[in-house]
C-alpha cells in the first residue's frame, strides 16, 4: 500500500496544529499572569507589599512566567516542525524530515504522534521510490536542430 507517507505526514500536521494551539495557551496564561499580580497589588498594597510576607508574589509570578513560556516556545517550534515535516511527508521528500516531524509530534500530541512514527518507519521505501525515479529523455528525433530556410 502506498498511503504511509500521506497518513504520517497528516498525523504530523495534526499534532503539529495541536502544538501551535498549545503555545497560544501558554501566552494567554502569561499574560494573564502578568496582569493578575497587578490586580492583586491594587486591591491590597500593604498585604502584598508586607515585610513579613514569606511568599513574594512577584518572583513567583515572574518564574511561572519563565515556564509557561518557555514551554510555549518549545511547543510552538515543534508544532512548526510538525506541520512542515507533514508537508514533506505527503510529498514524499526527505524521509529523515518527515521521520523528525512525526517524533517532535509525539511531545506535542502523543497518539498522532506514535502512529505518525510508526506508519512513517514503516513508510520508507515510498521516499526511496519517489526519489530514484528515472529522468525523462526526450526521443532522438526531437532532439534536431530546426531546419533552415
Amino acid at each position: 500500500m502506498g498511503n504511509k507517507g500521506t497518513v504520517s505526514g497528516v498525523l504530523s500536521i495534526v499534532s503539529g496544529v495541536f502544538g501551535l494551539l498549545g503555545a497560544f495557551c501558554m501566552l494567554i496564561a502569561v499574560a494573564f499572569m502578568s496582569t493578575s499580580i497587578d490586580m492583586l497589588y491594587e486591591m491590597d498594597p500593604y498585604y502584598y507589599s508586607h515585610e513579613l510576607q514569606t511568599l513574594d508574589l512577584q518572583t513567583l509570578t515572574n518564574l511561572m512566567n519563565l515556564y509557561f513560556g518557555t514551554t510555549g516556545a518549545v511547543l510552538a517550534i515543534l508544532g512548526i516542525l510538525g506541520i512542515v515535516g507533514g508537508a514533506y511527508s505527503i510529498q514524499r521528500k526527505h524521509w529523515g524530515v518527515g521521520l523528525a516531524a512525526a517524533i517532535a509530534s509525539i511531545i506535542t500530541f502523543f497518539p498522532c504522534g506514535i502512529a505518525a512514527t510508526i506508519i512513517i518507519a514503516m513508510g520508507k521505501p515510498e521516499f526511496d521510490r519517489s526519489v530514484t525515479a528515472p529522468p525523462v529523455t526526450m526521443p532522438p528525433s526531437s532532439a534536431q536542430p530546426p531546419p533552415q530556410p
